[in-house]
Formats: structure tokens, sequence, C-alpha cells
């Protein structure tokens, strides 16, 4: 919780604090979340549009609302140039069996797992954001199960 306190003479002061509370406090309050998002899921209104959603490999999701496609964005293969260099740094500098490892071959096996954790982190914002398109344009999504 952030609180902005304004005094004449000197501006403005802001300060940030966290209220913990106890694990029965908590659950109480999850619990009480759960049933109010259960009744305003249960509030909103149908107006019947709906699309279906087929998952698959060469696009991302294939809908029936054909402006809703996502094709597959090749997250990796735009970036597979760093992972492969990191890959040969660290083949390089490799330990033999029983030994630590260098620190080249720390920093590459770091810098790969960072290279790894950003096409991550873009497969997951490029799904966000089409759910964030697609899920306030419709009442119901069925998909089809695995």
């Amino acid at each position: 919780m952030a609180i902005a306190v304004v005094s004449e003479a000197h501006g403005h002061v802001r300060w940030t604090f966290r209220l913990r509370v106890s694990s029965t406090a908590r659950t109480a309050l999850t619990n009480e979340w759960d049933r109010c998002r259960w009744v305003w899921n249960e509030c909103v209104a149908e107006t019947g549009r709906v699309i279906g959603i087929d998952w698959g490999v060469q696009e991302t999701a294939t809908t029936t609302g054909d402006g809703y496609d996502l094709p597959h964005a090749a997250h990796g293969r735009k970036a597979q140039a760093k992972p492969a260099r990191y890959d040969r740094m660290m083949a390089r500098r490799r330990p033999k069996k029983g030994q630590a490892g260098s620190r080249g071959y720390g920093n590459a096996k770091r810098l790969r797992v960072k290279a790894h954790k950003k096409v991550a982190r873009q497969r997951r914002d490029t799904g966000r954001r089409w759910a964030k398109s697609v899920v306030p344009a419709h009442d119901a999504l069925p998909v089809p199960a695995a």
C-alpha cells in the first residue's frame, strides 16, 4: 500500500509498507475473494458470442473467428543464435568429471539460462496479449480436449 503525504514546505513524500496477515485471515480473505469472483462470473450477461479454439503446432491457436488466430511467433528461432553461442562457450570450458567449473563456464551457463528465460517470457507475453484480446470479446471459449 502506498501513501502520499503533502507538506506545505517540503512537497510530496511517498512511502510503501506491506501488511502481514495471519494464515487464518489470509484463508478467510482468499475464500471471500473466490466467492466474489464466482458471483461476478455468474452475473455477467451472456450475449451469445462464442469462439472455438484449436491448439496446434504450425499456428499456436486457430480459431473460428479469423481475426483471432494466433500465428506461431517463432521467438526461439529468432533468438537461437545466442543460446547456440553460449553452448559453444560452455563446450570449450567444460570441466573434467569431478572438477568444479571455471568462472567462464559459469558465466556462459548463466547467460544461456538468461537467453532461454527471455524466450519463455516472450512466449508468455504473446499468449497473454492474445488472451486479453479474445476473452473480453467472447462469452464462451470451447477448447477441444487433448
